[in-house]
């Protein structure tokens, strides 16, 4: 069993002096397994009674100094006598894991004489080559080395289970403070309600939901999924508080549609009952304040609707409950942040596809807003073509997407934008980004569309939800799942009387929630709940 899992190409081109007998005989003595407060070597449950057989003494997880005040394993001259049988956690020495999975260099191997007084300086990857190999063989450490050559910032990689488990275990152990013994910049996560692991998602106490199932699964697994119901809107609030900010440049997304009834002179996004919910930021505000450019226009319905986020409730529902833990995301109609961003709050990883540079950039400003400034640790997005780019996207744990419905909505004037053509050619071409998703994704996977049927310019419907199960189970995946999605009333209530008396439509306050399956859907559901 292998996890996809990130890496810091940025991290592994750091210099460092190249590891050799004679430079730790005569220069560094072997001090990196020791910090300011002494040795500190974990060592993981699953490897203590080998170690231990070794002759080491070990509690609470750490190998006990001896009487010299090192390792009892390692040598006067700094070498380490067990090199080949060493703890894991000591062959991954300058590598582990943050707080968002992603491997990088240990921030502490930056104080050595390694880094600061290298004599034959080597890019990290190539000065601890032989760390990438213990964790994750000969061929993918060679891949990544390759990769990070090339100037990758972002490289991902499959590593075995046993030993991700190791390694993000140690992490733990090691980041296990309490919250006055946090640095500045954590402190600050903190209060922004980022520190999304552990019990509570948010990082702080909350009610518990009440009932089994929704203490077991956030919310009722059931069809039905009402984002107007408190539970819902209450952690909606929550997400928001993070910082996930409107969709720029989108049209109505679940979990809301084009400013919901609240104070429309004050551009106040509200809950469809009158009460403000969040605030609206027109396309040309943020992005100048932001200090985008791209033409935007507030009087152009496509940049500047004012339109909700794509609900990140449904996102945290969608990746807990269909995505493996720490899984790798595709979403070939990336559209806003919301998506990716949630993903890697949630510690999976997301790769996403758009055609508008204004979007991308507004979505790289987002994650560098909320996720800091390491762009090893942002979602990845990508400017192009889902036709052309999505053959270069990851192996997939999950695809997950919300398309454009058709020409009901015209994002951009591009001709391969595929909201800008009609029906039939809509169709042909989001067939094609269906298969060519499907087949990222990994055997035993689930997918997921959220998607709507929309009417045409002679008010008749156009049938997405059909055409989409259709382009999916041609495609290898079959339909699994239907959920309802019942989003905020909106605007309608003001819409719906002319509405309804001229031509008798009905006002639609719903989208419907597609789950795929390709394989296997209980060998998909081991991989998710393994651990749990």
């Amino acid at each position: 069993m292998t996890i996809r899992i990130k890496i810091s190409g940025k991290m592994l081109r750091q210099h460092f002096q190249k590891c050799s007998v004679a430079y730790i005989e005569d220069v560094c003595h072997g001090r990196c397994c020791e910090s300011s407060k002494g040795l500190s070597v974990v060592v993981h449950q699953n490897e203590e009674r080998r170690i231990s057989g070794l002759g080491a003494k070990i509690e609470n997880g750490y190998i006990i100094q001896d009487h010299r005040g090192l390792c009892p394993f390692k040598s006067n001259a700094g070498l380490c006598t067990i090199h080949d049988q060493k703890p894991l956690g000591c062959k991954a020495s300058p590598f582990t894991f943050n707080d968002n999975r992603t491997l990088i260099v240990r921030n502490r191997y930056r104080l050595l004489k390694c880094y600061k007084s290298a004599i034959e300086p080597a890019p990290a990857y190539a000065a601890h080559r032989w760390s990438l190999i213990a964790i994750f063989g000969e061929d993918i450490a060679s891949k990544i080395c390759r990769e990070a050559k090339e100037g990758k910032d972002a490289i991902y990689a499959d590593m075995e289970q046993n030993v991700f488990d190791i390694l993000w275990g140690n992490h733990n152990k090691r980041n296990n403070k309490s919250l006055d013994s946090l640095t500045d910049k954590e402190n600050n996560m903190k209060k922004k309600g980022l520190n999304l692991y552990g019990t509570d998602l948010f990082g702080e106490a909350i009610t518990p939901a009440k009932g089994i199932i929704s203490q077991k699964f956030t919310l009722p697994p059931f069809s039905v999924l009402n984002a107007r119901e408190g539970n819902w809107q209450s952690r909606k609030k929550r997400w928001l508080k993070t910082g996930i900010k409107s969709e720029i440049g989108r049209g109505a997304s679940p979990g809301g549609s084009a400013r919901p009834a609240c104070d429309y002179s004050k551009n106040e996004r509200g809950d469809g009952a009158g009460k403000p919910l969040a605030q609206t930021f027109t396309a040309t505000n943020w992005m100048r304040k932001k200090g985008l450019t791209g033409g935007c226009s507030d009087g152009d319905p496509a940049v500047a609707s004012g339109t909700s986020l794509f609900d990140p409730v449904l996102c945290e529902l969608m990746y807990s409950w269909f995505c493996p833990p720490s899984g790798q995301i595709i979403d070939p109609f990336a559209g806003g942040s919301v998506r990716g961003i949630v993903a890697h709050l949630m510690g999976f990883i997301y790769w996403g596809c758009d055609l508008s540079p204004q979007q991308i950039e507004a979505n790289r400003i987002q994650a560098e807003d909320i996720l800091g400034n390491d762009n090893a640790q942002h979602p990845e997005w990508i400017n192009g073509d889902s036709l052309r780019y999505i053959k270069k996207a990851p192996e997939a744990d999950f695809l997950f997407s919300c398309p454009p419905y058709g020409d009901l909505e015209v994002y951009s004037n591009n001709p391969n934008d595929i909201s800008n053509m009609p029906y039939a050619d809509f169709l042909s071409a989001y067939q094609k980004i269906i298969h060519k998703s499907v087949s990222k994704l990994r055997e035993n996977r689930f997918a997921c569309f959220c998607v709507a049927n929309f009417r045409n310019k002679d008010g008749f419907f156009n049938d997405l939800v059909s055409d989409t199960i259709q382009a999916f189970n041609d495609a290898g995946c079959a339909y699994y799942n239907e959920l309802i999605l019942i989003t905020a009333v909106g605007s309608l209530p003001i819409r719906i009387t002319k509405q309804f008396e001229l031509s008798r439509k009905i006002g639609k306050t719903h989208q419907n929630v597609l789950i795929f399956i390709k394989g296997d859907p209980k060998k998909a559901t081991e991989e998710i709940t393994k651990g749990e």
